[in-house]
C-alpha cells in the first residue's frame, strides 16, 4: 500500500480513538478499577437459584414439547447505590438509599416488584437544566396545564417563555397555544422512598456477563441534583450490580426467544424492559 495512505488511514484512525476514548473512558476506568480491586463485583443477593427459576418457569419456557432449553446465562444490570439526603413528599429531611438502574436510565422506587420512575433517560439525553426538569415535575401526571397557572407555579416571569421553547425544541413538552403538556408516555417523575441497605454478596464474573450502560456516575449525579435542586444532597456513589438469568429456548421452527428472570426476586422480566 502506498506509504500516503497508511498515513493517512493512521491518522483516521487515532481520531477515531479519541473520540470514542471521550464517550466510553468512564465505563472502561469503572470496570479496570472493579477488576483491579478484587476482581468480584458487587451484587444484590441472588435469592433463587438457576435450577428453582428452571423449575417455576418451565411451563412459561417449554409451551411446545419440542422446545429446547439452552444453558442458562447470568448477566449483570449495572445499578448505582446513592447514599443521599433529601426532602421527601411531606417537605420532612429524610435519610437512607436510593437505587438507579444504569441500563435504563430511570430511578428504581420498588425492588420487590421491580418499579421504576419513566422520564428521567429522556431529560439526561436532551440534558435537560434545573428549571426544564422543575417544568417535567410540574406537569408530570397532570395531563396538560395552562401557561398561566404553569408559570405561578414555577414562580418565573421573564425566562418563563424562552424555557417553553427551549424544552419544546428538546421535545421534553408540547406547547399546544395556552395549554403546556409533556412529550412522554406516562410519565412517573417522583421523589423515590428510601429503601433500606439491601443485601450484597461478591461474585466471580467474566466482562460479558455486565450489561452496557450510556450513563457516568457524573451525569447521573448532574441529572438527580438538577430534577431536586437543593433539596437532595447526595453523600456517596458506588456502582452495584442485580443478576439477570437469561435463558435461550429453541423452537421447533429454528426461532430463538430470550427470557429474562430476576435472580432477587424470581420475577420475569418483560420484553419492554430492554426497550
Amino acid at each position: 500500500m502506498n506509504p500516503l495512505k497508511i498515513f493517512a488511514l493512521l491518522i483516521v484512525l487515532s481520531i477515531g480513538g479519541f473520540f470514542l476514548y471521550q464517550r466510553e473512558s468512564h465505563l472502561f476506568f469503572e470496570r479496570f478499577q472493579l477488576y483491579y480491586e478484587n476482581g468480584n463485583l458487587t451484587t444484590l443477593k441472588p435469592r433463587f437459584t438457576t435450577e428453582q427459576i428452571l423449575n417455576n418457569a418451565r411451563p412459561e419456557l417449554i409451551q411446545e414439547n419440542t422446545a429446547k432449553i439452552k444453558a442458562p446465562v447470568t448477566k449483570m444490570l449495572p445499578l448505582l447505590l446513592l447514599e443521599v439526603k433529601y426532602k421527601g413528599e411531606d417537605d420532612r429531611p429524610k435519610e437512607g438509599y436510593w437505587i438507579w438502574n444504569s441500563f435504563q436510565g430511570e430511578l428504581i422506587l420498588n425492588l420487590n416488584p421491580l418499579e421504576m420512575t419513566h422520564g428521567f433517560r429522556d431529560a439526561i439525553n436532551s440534558q435537560a437544566s434545573l428549571d426544564e426538569f422543575r417544568l417535567i415535575k410540574a406537569l408530570a401526571g397532570k395531563g396538560s396545564l395552562n401557561k398561566d397557572l404553569l408559570k405561578r407555579q414555577l414562580g418565573l416571569n421573564q425566562n418563563f417563555e424562552s424555557l417553553l421553547q427551549t424544552a419544546q425544541k428538546k421535545q421534553l413538552i408540547l406547547v399546544q397555544g395556552q395549554n403546556v403538556k409533556l412529550h412522554l408516555q406516562s410519565p412517573k417523575i417522583e421523589t423515590p422512598t428510601s429503601i433500606g441497605l439491601p443485601s450484597f454478596v461478591l461474585l466471580p464474573y467474566e466482562h460479558s456477563q455486565i450489561i452496557s450502560h450510556p450513563f457516568s456516575k457524573s451525569e447521573v449525579a448532574f441529572a438527580l441534583e438538577s430534577a431536586f435542586g437543593p433539596n437532595l444532597k447526595i453523600r456517596s456513589i458506588k456502582e452495584i450490580f442485580m443478576p439477570i438469568l437469561e435463558i435461550d429456548v429453541e423452537k421447533k421452527d429454528g426461532s430463538h426467544v430470550l427470557y429474562h428472570f430476576n435472580s432477587v426476586t424470581g420475577e420475569t422480566l418483560p420484553n419492554t424492559f430492554w426497550n
